[in-house]
């Protein structure tokens, strides 16, 4: 998973930093996020999250966890602000990255850093990494029922895991990136 000139492919791995729903499309959504995590891992891509919890989380943890370097950009300036104001883990994290530009800054940083934006629902955070990576012109994918109407093809949780490990959830056609 090289890009350029033997740099590995940087994924950012956005979204609700919150725990996903309750019940089966909680779950679900979790078991997205790991698979997502395992899949870069397996393709030697770095993953890059905002040092927080939820998704995220999940998915650079999977990463950790299947051999893959996790990444957390933080917007804490320590691991002690890191985790007693921001109360974010330290856990399931190669390298974390301490910003010290708080939330909104640590967003800028953050998509910057990234390649390849990967984005499950959230919130205002999530839409503020959303924009950021819209007008950075970054690569963007959503994975279909990430929280959005699903349009067409079958329902979320009925994927198997091989399709989401080969990428055949995530949507086409996001534009390359301006360089």
């Amino acid at each position: 998973c090289y890009w350029f000139r033997g740099m590995k492919v940087k994924v950012g791995v956005m979204g609700s930093a919150g725990e996903a729903a309750q019940g089966a499309s909680g779950a679900a959504l979790r078991a997205k996020a790991e698979a997502l995590g395992r899949a870069i891992a397996a393709r030697g891509c770095v993953a890059l999250t905002g040092g927080t919890t939820g998704l995220p989380h999940a998915a650079g943890a999977a990463a950790h966890a299947a051999g893959g370097l996790h990444v957390g950009v933080s917007p804490a300036s320590d691991a002690r602000e890191h985790v007693e104001r921001f109360g974010l883990p330290l856990a399931g994290t190669d390298v974390l990255v301490y910003t010290g530009f708080g939330l909104k800054g640590r967003n800028v940083v953050l998509v910057r850093s990234c390649d390849v934006v990967l984005i499950f629902r959230g919130g205002m955070g999530t839409l503020n990494e959303l924009t950021i990576a819209h007008d950075e012109g970054a690569r963007r994918r959503m994975p279909q029922g990430h929280g959005r109407r699903r349009r067409r093809g079958r329902a979320p949780a009925e994927r198997s895991a091989k399709e989401v490990e080969r990428g055949r959830h995530l949507r086409r056609g996001a534009r390359a990136p301006a360089r």
